[in-house]
């Protein structure tokens, strides 16, 4: 019986702190830099993926060119942008949630197919001076 409570206890503590699917603590981001941005880097529900290698997302003043859409084809499209929170007009985009941006990096996370993505741009300006 001991041992059932024993194997019960650590059955509990080594499911209860997978943090694999947290979502990242948000920085406010008043708005969105514009540029060129390229995917380095993607993880679906916690793990690397490259299925998003070749990505990109262009902030253009009220628009957006990108081919982060549901079928992965470049769209252009107008976009609102307000509490962190990224929404466009065209019903094929994905909406995200910015996590966070820097001068050279922007963070974004969005559902899709009831996966979670979390994907890393650089500014294709940095990545063209390395």
């Amino acid at each position: 019986m001991r041992f059932i409570g024993l194997a019960f206890i650590f059955l509990l503590f080594s499911c209860g702190f997978d943090n694999s699917g947290a979502k990242p603590s948000y920085t406010k981001v008043e708005k969105l830099s514009p540029g060129q941005y390229n995917v380095t880097s993607a993880f679906r529900n916690g793990k690397s993926t490259s299925s998003l290698n070749g990505a990109y997302y262009i902030i253009q003043d009220d628009r957006i060119k990108t081919n982060l859409s549901q079928t992965l084809d470049s769209i252009e499209t107008k976009y609102k942008y307000k509490d962190n929170k990224i929404s466009h007009s065209d019903s094929n985009a994905l909406n995200f949630d910015v996590v966070n941006q820097s001068s050279d990096s922007l963070r974004l996370l969005t559902e899709l197919r009831g996966f979670t993505f979390e994907i890393i741009l650089l500014r294709a300006d940095t990545l063209n001076e390395n």
